[in-house]
C-alpha cells in the first residue's frame, strides 16, 4: 500500500472537522446578527388623526364669505431619520372636508376645497398658516381641463390659521383653527 496516499487522506480528514466547526460557527453568529438587528428594527411611523370644525369669514369683493362649522381633517405623522443626529420630523396633513360658506349679501352659497401636506421640524406645539381656494357652490360639475381653468380662474382664497399640538410620539393632543382673509394675496 502506498504510504504516500494515506497520509495525504490523513491530513484532509484532519481538515474536515476544522472546516465544519467555522461554518457552523459563521452561520449562527449570521443568525444572531440577522435575528438582532429584526429586533431593534423601529416600528413604522403611526398616523395620528382629529376632524375640528373652524369658522371665520373671508372679507372681500364682491361680497364677504362666511364659514360656519367647516370641518377639517389633521393628520400627524412623526418620523425619525436613521442617523440619530438629525431631529425628528413631523408631517401634517390638513385636507378640507366640508367647508361651506355663504356671502354675507347675496346668500350665495360657497365651498372651500383644499389637501395640504407640510413637513416641520419637531416640536409639540405647531402653528401653520394655510391658503385654500373656495368657489362658489355649482353642485357637481363634469371636470374637465377648460372646466378647471374656469374654477381656478373665478376662485377666490382665504386663510386658515391652526394650532396643533402633539406628544412626544407625535400624536395630537389638541388643534383649533380659524378662517380669515389671505393676508398673502396680492
Amino acid at each position: 500500500m502506498n504510504m504516500q496516499f494515506l497520509r495525504g487522506t490523513r491530513r484532509v480528514l484532519a481538515v474536515i472537522p476544522m472546516v465544519v466547526v467555522l461554518l457552523t460557527g459563521t452561520s449562527s453568529a449570521m443568525a444572531q446578527i440577522a435575528s438582532t438587528a429584526t429586533a431593534v428594527a423601529p416600528a413604522p411611523p403611526a398616523r395620528s388623526v382629529t376632524t375640528i370644525v373652524i369658522t371665520g369669514t373671508v372679507p372681500g369683493l364682491p361680497e364677504d364669505v362666511s364659514f360656519s362649522k367647516a370641518s377639517v381633517e389633521i393628520g400627524s405623522t412623526l418620523t425619525r431619520a436613521s442617523d440619530p443626529a438629525l431631529p425628528p420630523v413631523l408631517i401634517i396633513d390638513i385636507t378640507f372636508l366640508k367647508a361651506a360658506g355663504v356671502g354675507a349679501t347675496t346668500k350665495t352659497k360657497f365651498v372651500a376645497q383644499a389637501e395640504v401636506i407640510k413637513t416641520r421640524t419637531f416640536a409639540t406645539t405647531q402653528v401653520l398658516a394655510i391658503t385654500f381656494p373656495f368657489n362658489e357652490d355649482k353642485g357637481v360639475v363634469a371636470v374637465t381641463p377648460d372646466v378647471n381653468s374656469a374654477v381656478l380662474a373665478a376662485a377666490r382664497s382665504g386663510l386658515a390659521t391652526f394650532t396643533i399640538t402633539v406628544d412626544a410620539n407625535g400624536t395630537i393632543t389638541g388643534a383649533f383653527g380659524s378662517i380669515g382673509a389671505n393676508t398673502f394675496a396680492l
